[in-house]
């Protein structure tokens, strides 16, 4: 995760909310642009879901992590 959000520094930095989202070893990991890690989700995760738990923390609300 800290090698992902090196690459991304420029942008993390912004404190704004965009979503990012990086390939792993079967996974993928999802950070926020303001510098919150929002989780590593398995493959079969719908994206549906990553974009509601994202948005449910740009919203200031609880999410899901780790699913």
């Amino acid at each position: 995760m800290e090698k992902f959000a090196q690459e991304l520094e420029s942008i993390l930095q912004t404190g704004r909310h965009l979503l990012v989202i990086g390939e792993g070893d079967c996974e993928s990991i999802v950070m926020c642009s303001c510098g919150v890690d929002i989780g590593v989700y398995r493959p079969d995760v719908a994206a549906d879901l990553i974009v509601n738990d994202w948005q449910r923390h740009s919203m200031g609300l609880p999410w899901a992590q780790s699913r």
